[in-house]
């Protein structure tokens, strides 16, 4: 075996143990929730059992189409290994996903530059974009897999394997609804990056493809999700996040391209102002371009598929999505990887000698080391203000529940499989079922199981259910490193 195939094998087991501590460690120690594992494991069962999904975890309590909120068919080819992983497949689907995506730029780096050790770097430079570790500390999303998925997808399309690039791209396609829109400037990109003299080729290949993505996400979101949801979910999503521009897919679009002024202050600044996240968008800039975002410059064509990612996150009303927490970066990891490469290359054909060109490679991926580091370290990479633990792996309390994990665990393996209104923080170890509410929603649940936990974002755990409806079939009192008390109570239906 090669050196360099013994240091990359060397580099994913190192990095496939690091996201493990973070994502399969907070889902053991009931630090993921209802929203949003709990709402794929649930997907996950019904779809093993050959059923359609109707997400009950809401809020406020309603019965969702799992399609009409996330249209997302590439959950469907999981199912098989919800028999063996059980809770933790989607976790570790995503991780396996994630090295994979390594693989595939490590590929590409390895074709575009003709080196064997500067691919290298630029798999480590990916691996510690800060994008990944924001996404593995919030639960599971299919638009993880996506981006994982563009590496290959680029490295498919320099090395003319049509037949696995359009694999790649229909994988991308089902992964999620908004992933379509992404897709066609993707291949604008991919085109611009080859160079327009090749109009008449891409008749026959590239144009029918973005075509076809536009055309899924116009059909998926503004026909297929609105019919399946009710009238709500997908165009009734965008216009609630993107209504200042207009009440409608097309009506937003036309908004954005004709009003230049407003989408350009809205880009950078809170629209509506909102002091809470007001630096969120600065944040963000600073972050890319510390993560090797600069190498963007010098490569015009990534700077295209580099857009809708941007616009999606600074053109919403929705402050979540503004800066650098949870899975709403995942997408700018392989662009900027990408545009690493692309840089390097420019500077190897400009003669930069190979120390140099080392010096920058690695200067590059320190500054991205650094800057997840200390994002982790300062806590900033959690979507939950009251839960920096779970992507900081620098905090004893990532390493320690409020519970003991051993008793929980027994209790929940006695609760049969009735419908259930659980605690969020116990909503993804028990979704395996037809419904399963989220406290205080009760509707017709046999069991309710409540889990006193600080990390706890959707209820509030000192709520006590009707006694007259309920008794208490099992409990628990646990005491915590923090000298706090913490309650677990099973309540039968009378």
């Amino acid at each position: 075996m090669k050196k360099e195939h013994i240091i990359l094998g060397c580099i994913l087991a190192v990095f496939a143990t690091v996201f493990s501590l973070i994502s399969l460690v907070n889902h053991y120690e009931f630090h993921t929730y209802a929203l949003d594992l709990g709402m794929f494991n649930q997907a996950l069962y019904s779809f093993a059992h050959l059923k359609l999904n109707y997400f009950t975890q809401a809020v406020d309590g309603s019965s969702v189409n799992y399609f009409a909120d996330h249209f997302s068919l590439i959950t469907i080819l999981y199912a098989p290994f919800y028999y063996i992983l059980r809770t933790y497949t989607l976790l570790v689907m995503q991780i396996m996903a994630i090295l994979s995506g390594g693989v595939g730029i490590y590929l590409f780096a390895r074709h575009e530059t003709e080196s064997k050790y500067l691919p290298l770097v630029v798999v480590f430079q990916f691996f510690v974009i800060w994008g990944i570790y924001s996404a593995l500390a919030f639960d599971f999303h299919n638009n993880v897999v996506a981006a994982m998925l563009v590496p290959w997808l680029a490295f498919c399309y320099v090395t003319n394997r049509k037949k696995l690039f359009v694999l790649f791209f229909l994988l991308i396609l089902i992964a999620k609804e908004n992933m379509s829109l992404w897709l066609a400037f993707i291949m604008l990109g991919l085109m611009l990056r080859r160079g327009l003299s090749y109009w008449r080729q891409y008749l026959r290949f590239e144009i029918p493809l973005l075509v076809s993505a536009a055309v899924y996400f116009l059909v998926v979101v503004g026909l297929i999700m609105p019919a399946l949801g009710g009238g709500s979910g997908g165009s009734a999503m965008l216009n609630q996040r993107y209504g200042q521009f207009g009440n409608s897919s097309a009506a937003i679009a036309k908004g954005i391209v004709t009003h230049p002024q407003k989408t350009a202050v809205t880009l950078f600044e809170s629209s509506p102002p909102n002091t809470d996240h007001a630096d969120d968008k600065e944040g963000l800039y600073v972050m890319v371009l510390a993560s090797g975002g600069i190498a963007l410059l010098a490569a015009p064509s990534y700077i295209i598929m580099f857009i809708p990612i941007l616009g999606e996150k600074m053109l919403t009303v929705d402050p979540a999505l503004w800066g650098i927490t949870g899975q709403y970066s995942i997408e700018f990891v392989p662009i900027i990887s990408l545009a690493f490469v692309a840089m390097l290359v420019k500077l190897k054909r400009r003669k930069l000698g190979n120390r140099w060109l080392y010096a920058v490679a690695g200067i590059i991926a320190l500054m991205t080391f650094g800057s997840t580091i200390y994002a982790m370290d300062s806590g900033k990479l959690s979507i939950f203000d009251n839960d920096d633990a779970s992507s900081n792996l620098f905090s004893s309390e990532h390493w320690h529940s409020d519970v003991d994990i051993h008793t929980v665990n027994n209790y929940l393996n006695i609760i049969p499989d009735n419908a259930v209104s659980v605690t969020s923080s116990l909503a993804p170890h028990l979704s395996f079922r037809d419904k399963i509410y989220v406290y205080p929603i009760i509707k017709d649940a046999q069991y309710l199981v409540l889990m006193q936990d600080k990390r706890d974002n959707f209820v509030n755990p000192g709520s006590q259910p009707d006694g007259k409806d309920f008794r208490v079939i099992a409990q628990a009192t646990f005491n915590s490193p923090d000298k706090h008390t913490y309650q677990f109570r099973i309540y039968k239906r009378n």
